[in-house]
This record gives C-alpha cells, sequence and structure tokens, in this order.
C-alpha cells in the first residue's frame, strides 16, 4: 500500500465541504468581516443550526440568548466558527468511513479530546492563533478510520502489530508510512494550509527529528491521551517525554487540564 492509495481512498469518498474552504478564504483576507463569515455560513443550514445552538449551550455561557449567526460569529470568533465547521465536516466523514474493525464513535470521542487537549496546551504557551491546534486534534485519526474501512487486512495486521510495540512504530512496520503522513497528505489534497497540513503529517515522524513546536504539541496531546485512558506504555509521566518539555506547569494542572479537556470533548461530542 502506498500514501497515494490512501489519499485516494478518502478522498474518493469523501469531499471536504465547501464552506470550509470558502470560510478559510474569508479568514485569511484582511479586508473580511464577520458578516462576511456570516454569509458564508448560512449557505449551510446545518451548519448554521449547530453554530446557534452551540452559541446558547452551557459550553459558552453566554449571558444572553444569541438568535442570529452572525451575533455568533461575533462572539465566537472567525477561527472558532471555523473549528465548528471542520469539526463538523469530520462528523459526516466518520460517517463514511464505518468498519467492523474500529468504534468511530469512540475514535471520534477521542479525536474531540486531542483536539481540545492540544489547544490548551497551545494556550498554556501562548501560542498565536491556538485555535488551530483544535483542527490538528480532531483530524488526527482520519487516516486511521480510511484504511480500516478500505484496507481491512492491512489495518487487522497493523492491530497485530500495535500490540508489540507503539503505535506509530507498528504503522510504519506495517504499511511503511504513518497514519499521520497519511492525514497530512490528505490535508493537502484538500486545499487546507500549510500550518495545518505540516504538523498533522510530521507528528511521531521518525524521519524529522526537528519536530516544530506545532507537531510537538500535537504529540503531546496525543500522548496525553494516552496517558489518562491508563495505557501500560504511557502511566508514568516521564513516558511523555521528551514533548512534556512543552508544559512549563505542575503535574497536578496537568492532570487537571487533561480531566477538564475529557469532559469539554464529551460535550463537543453531544453535538456532532
Amino acid at each position: 500500500m502506498k500514501i497515494s492509495d490512501v489519499v485516494s481512498a478518502a478522498t474518493n469518498t469523501f469531499s471536504l465541504p465547501q464552506v470550509c474552504t470558502k470560510l478559510r478564504e474569508v479568514l485569511d483576507d484582511p479586508r473580511s468581516e464577520f458578516s462576511d463569515l456570516a454569509k458564508v455560513i448560512a449557505t449551510d443550514p446545518i451548519l448554521s443550526a449547530k453554530l446557534l445552538r452551540l452559541a446558547n449551550s452551557a459550553f459558552f455561557r453566554f449571558s444572553q440568548q444569541v438568535e442570529t449567526v452572525q451575533k455568533a460569529v461575533s462572539i465566537m470568533g472567525g477561527e472558532a466558527v471555523y473549528d465548528l465547521a471542520i469539526a463538523e465536516a469530520m462528523s459526516c466523514a466518520k460517517k463514511q468511513f464505518e468498519s467492523n474493525l474500529l468504534d468511530t464513535d469512540q475514535l471520534w470521542l477521542d479525536s474531540l479530546f486531542r483536539g481540545v487537549l492540544a489547544k490548551e496546551i497551545a494556550k498554556s504557551k501562548r501560542v498565536r492563533g491556538a485555535e488551530r491546534f483544535f483542527v490538528l486534534g480532531i483530524m488526527s485519526r482520519l487516516s486511521e478510520m480510511v484504511i480500516a474501512a478500505h484496507f481491512e487486512s492491512s489495518y487487522e495486521r497493523y492491530i497485530n502489530q500495535k500490540k508489540l510495540s507503539l503505535p506509530w512504530h507498528a504503522q510504519r512496520a506495517e504499511l511503511g508510512f504513518t497514519f499521520a503522513n497519511a492525514n497530512g497528505a490528505i490535508c493537502e489534497v484538500w486545499g487546507l494550509p500549510p500550518k495545518i497540513c505540516r504538523p498533522i503529517g510530521t507528528v511521531f515522524s521518525v524521519q524529522n527529528k526537528k519536530l516544530d513546536n506545532d507537531a510537538k504539541t500535537l504529540q503531546l496531546a496525543i500522548k496525553m491521551t494516552f496517558h489518562y485512558y491508563k495505557d501500560p506504555r504511557f502511566v508514568d509521566v516521564s513516558s511523555l517525554e521528551p514533548e512534556i518539555s512543552l508544559w512549563q506547569k505542575g503535574e497536578d494542572e496537568m492532570k487537571d487540564v487533561i480531566e477538564s479537556s475529557y469532559n469539554e470533548a464529551k460535550m463537543l461530542q453531544s453535538f456532532f
């Protein structure tokens, strides 16, 4: 199997909704206003409804009822709205790649967990544009769904390999590349910006020993989720090295952030 096979299976089965592309174009245009974003969202009734539902939920705790899309956009911010659009797209994608080998509902929760946690880590370091880390997390298991659905024998062999080694080592041993490599390639074909494609495509890459901090942040978030689920290989905090150096606060606070991120992911799951 080649990465191009996974990309073809992904893109021939599911296309990133045009609303995501349009939103990105508007956000990257310095002349745009919130009203321009609202007009794009209004073309998608389902996304509009979810935006208003989320804006009026306990998740945001706004003091007044939010009744229009433009008001929701102005309060939540453009990047948060873009994250919502990507999350809605990935929620639809998981329905297209269902497999008997994979619990896609649990995978989706894990993806949301990774996204929220990566965003919180970035915020703790005051990284500019921390919202984008949510997108990195929720898309980090995309290619795994594709492979489980379209290349079952390879995925079954990977599962067996994973019992003997770390997931990303098992992926390379079985496939010749990691799920992350395939994720990055899919994102490129979908036309997502380099600040999304690059870190999501290089995370846990043994060929790239000088990862940028974006990729390291995603790696730490993924390792933290394994730690939360009490994976025997990640029970000790020392197993989070070397990425744990990005976390410059105490261990107790780290545990609190992991727990609150999981609860936030559970809440978000109810919207998608």
